[in-house]
């Protein structure tokens, strides 16, 4: 077996290359200047162009090479302190033939799987033992405030690229109402994690806590494009403009958008009776704002007929209500009825 044939600068792969080792160093950098969550997300990132990489180098018929770069791959994702990634790389070399093949043939690549496979276990008790500790000081589901702080400092300092307890840390301030902390702690898991709907959510939600509406409403413009056919996230982007707007923060103008947005979000028929009426209030807001009453008023008496009387109370709020007061209440509580889905 050669090793040494330098693969990976060839035309076609020498980018992931690079951009693998450009993201290792940045990381052993953050190490260095003690940033250990800005060295997490690198190392994330950095596994992630390995395992790239390797399936490129494995489609092109390099075994040997792909192999290394598949251990290379786990290593970073064992180095942001999460063995879920590293066990999902670990197990393309129990599934794939010429793989498990190599390491019967070479030793090298044997003892580096070896090596990663223990500090693979290794990582994974650790979670496991977090979690336990987790499960007897909150005592209860979801009850997030019960965690101390100097538990949650300790083991995300031991696994900083769990976006699990960066999760937990967040919903912890959330419920303090730090809502600085909790949107740092919430961008981290992002940052970790940028395909889940709940982070984005969250962080968005947490962003008009801290009556940061602007961020709020670029964060949701930003989510969007990544999540075309998600209802909430449609419906977060109208919620975050209508709310800069009711707060006296953005343009009138920007409720058209919002009043889009809104439809989108039932057109994807996606929501709860709940949360389908709750839009529908929203759209009545909307409507109302641009000057369009008669038509906002036909939303609210459309869900008063289509949806059950406990289901439709805000509709019937909303109808009957005589000043804005009761505008900013049922803005205020509508976001709990998809934030609840959201935290679970």
């Amino acid at each position: 077996m050669n090793r040494s044939a330098p693969v990976d600068t060839l035309p076609e792969f020498e980018g992931l290359s690079l951009q693998a080792s450009a993201l290792m160093i940045r990381a052993r950098s953050h190490m260095a200047k003690g940033e250990p969550f800005d060295a997490a997300v690198d190392w994330v990132k950095a596994g992630h162009s390995s395992a790239n990489l390797a399936a490129e180098l494995l489609r092109a018929g390099f075994a040997a090479q792909a192999a290394e770069d598949l251990l290379n791959a786990a290593n970073c994702f064992l180095g942001a302190g999460d063995h879920r990634l590293a066990d999902v790389v670990l197990e393309q070399f129990r599934q794939h033939a010429q793989l498990r093949d190599l390491l019967d043939e070479d030793a090298f690549l044997a003892q580096e799987h070896a090596a990663t496979t223990r500090r693979c276990d290794q990582r994974r008790r650790e979670l496991e033992r977090a979690r336990e500790e987790l499960r007897q000081q909150m005592g209860e589901p979801d009850a997030v405030h019960r965690l101390s702080d100097a538990w949650l400092n300790d083991v995300l300092a031991r696994m900083p690229g769990v976006p699990d307890l960066h999760w937990f840390a967040a919903r912890k301030a959330s419920r303090k109402h730090d809502s600085e902390r909790a949107i740092t702690h919430f961008t981290w898991c992002l940052r970790l994690k940028p395909d889940s709907v709940a982070y984005w959510f969250l962080c968005i939600s947490e962003l008009r806590v801290a009556k940061r509406f602007d961020e709020a409403v670029a964060m949701a413009d930003e989510a969007l494009p990544h999540f075309p056919n998600i209802a909430v996230m449609a419906w977060i982007a109208g919620w975050a403009r209508i709310e800069r707007v009711i707060a006296g923060r953005g343009p009138k103008s920007s409720l058209a958008l919002a009043h889009d947005y809104l439809l989108q979000a039932l057109k994807l028929r996606q929501l709860t009776e709940l949360q389908t009426v709750a839009t529908l209030c929203l759209i009545h807001l909307c409507l109302k704002r641009l000057g369009h009453v008669e038509e906002a008023t036909d939303t609210l008496k459309n869900a008063i007929r289509d949806y059950p009387v406990s289901t439709s109370e805000m509709a019937w709020r909303l109808l009957r209500a005589r000043d804005r007061r009761v505008e900013h209440e049922l803005l205020a509580a509508i976001p709990g009825i998809f934030m609840s889905a959201m935290a679970a």
